[in-house]
């Protein structure tokens, strides 16, 4: 019980942080930012190219952006202020002591495949001809940082450190990068603009920069400002239970068709979430009656365009992404065909996703009291999907620092990633026994989609042995 107690008012018992720079400039991190939700998780986005890229150059190129306004946000300092909100302090002036980013650098003098834990990161392979399952993002955690980075939100409310860190590891025939920041600044869109505007000031296009938003005031405080409809699932939100669930999860701590007739469209991510929904829930569900919520991560930035309240084709720095879930019983969802499972997903999307709706989830949220909003019923499961596909990091454009080309897949490009992963650190707490996420991190050069999730050993041997049976039966 002490330990439970000493992990649940970690926030409670803190030390005063660094002392204030006077001349930083403060700006706030928005209501929608910070929840418990981004406070608990640490990103780091994890890069292979199988080239040898020119570090200095890429170091170069990023610094001169940091300075720029807002996208120096990712510059600044996280501080606690007296009301227990987050605010981000921005250096007016950058100097060794006080840098854009927290860079480093370590370079080994021989080959990826020589090296002991970097030959051992993932490659697709087609030989099996089935879906694979490959070793955990953790495993590679020592290329992602060094003694001493921050892995929690304390670690920098404590320090003076930049808000996003880059860790390089280069080989003789290899680079790899890792973006470490706190999920309250950032989201993967915001990491796609950021991979964007780094390689166009990589090769001298600072003109085609975007425009920046997002940072001193939130656009999505105003999304739904005016609403004009109920929200479709205003009915499935849950307060008053909410109470009941996280205790009883501390305590389990302690111890088809359309109307019109014709097909609807189904992505491939759809596909991939119901497929990864039907292996995942026979080892998290209790009961075939068990309501499960299937629920897709909606990103925003066109609802602002939508609404004229942000110019497309700009960069929005901060989070702007919400949920849109669609429920089934566990049995109906295991018993029916794959395809339902996806009729299921695409009829709430199209339900849900109407500009009028994605206004109306906004006021919802807005009206909800912070880190209580939850959809669906009180005996549930949920699977999120967070799909980066359309983030697009495969096409993520190094080669003007490129010093040496390595050898590459027949769909590969020089100076694009191989490989993307994503490794977040977050608490244990109540939310992870009620929710399990899936990230499709992106879908590579040769057609191969990657897939993260976290989960115990045990899950992960009996996803790999329904896979195989899949594989199985799909050969009969």
């Amino acid at each position: 019980m002490a330990i439970l107690s000493s992990i649940l008012s970690a926030f409670a018992r803190k030390p005063p942080g660094p002392p204030i720079v006077a001349t930083d400039t403060i700006v706030p991190i928005h209501s929608e930012d910070d929840n418990s939700r981004h406070r608990g998780y640490v990103m780091n986005l994890f890069v292979r190219f199988d080239d040898v890229l020119n570090v200095e150059k890429l170091q170069q190129s990023l610094f001169p952006l940091l300075k720029r306004p807002g996208w120096n946000k990712l510059s600044g300092r996280l501080r606690l202020n007296s009301k227990g909100t987050i605010e981000c302090h921005t250096p007016t002036v950058f100097d060794a002591k006080r840098p854009q980013a927290d860079w480093y650098h370590e370079a080994y003098a021989v080959n990826l495949a020589e090296h002991s834990l970097a030959s051992r990161l993932p490659r697709a392979s087609s030989a099996q001809g089935i879906p694979q399952l490959v070793e955990n993002t953790a495993d590679f955690y020592a290329l992602m940082h060094k003694p001493g980075d921050p892995q929690v939100l304390q670690d920098w409310l404590q320090s003076d450190r930049p808000g996003l860190g880059v860790h390089v590891v280069t080989f003789t025939d290899a680079t790899l990068i890792t973006l470490r920041f706190s999920h309250l600044l950032a989201d993967k869109v915001t990491l796609k603009s950021l991979f964007k505007a780094w390689s166009l000031v990589l090769q001298g296009r600072e003109a085609e920069l975007p425009p920046v938003y997002g940072v001193e005031t939130s656009l999505l405080e105003k999304l739904g400002a005016d609403q004009k409809a109920p929200y479709g699932l205003t009915d499935k939100l849950l307060i008053a239970y909410m109470k009941a669930l996280r205790d009883a999860a501390l305590l389990d701590l302690e111890d088809d068709k359309s109307e019109d007739g014709k097909p609807p469209f189904v992505s491939e991510g759809d596909v991939l979430l119901a497929w990864w929904a039907r292996l995942l829930i026979p080892n998290v569900s209790t009961s075939a009656k068990q309501t499960v919520g299937i629920i897709n991560v909606l990103e925003l930035r066109s609802f602002l365009v939508a609404a004229r309240l942000f110019p497309k084709g700009s960069a929005y720095i901060a989070n702007a992404h919400s949920l849109v879930p669609a429920f089934l019983p566990a049995g109906e969802l295991l018993t029916s065909s794959l395809g339902h499972g996806v009729g299921v997903m695409r009829r709430a999307l199209a339900t849900l996703t109407t500009q009028e709706q994605v206004e109306a989830l906004m006021a919802l949220q807005r009206a909800t009291p912070k880190d209580m909003f939850v959809l669906g019923d009180a005996g549930m499961t949920m699977v999120v999907g967070t799909n980066w596909t359309k983030a697009k990091m495969y096409d993520i454009d190094f080669s003007q620092a490129l010093e040496r080309e390595g050898p590459h897949s027949a769909g590969q490009r020089a100076g694009r990633p191989s490989l993307v992963y994503s490794h977040s650190i977050q608490p244990l707490g109540w939310q992870n026994f009620l929710i399990k996420i899936i990230a499709i991190t992106g879908k590579d050069a040769d057609g191969n989609y990657w897939l993260y999730g976290n989960y115990t050993k045990k899950t992960w041997a009996q996803i790999d042995q329904a896979i195989k049976k899949e594989a199985s039966e799909l050969d009969n």
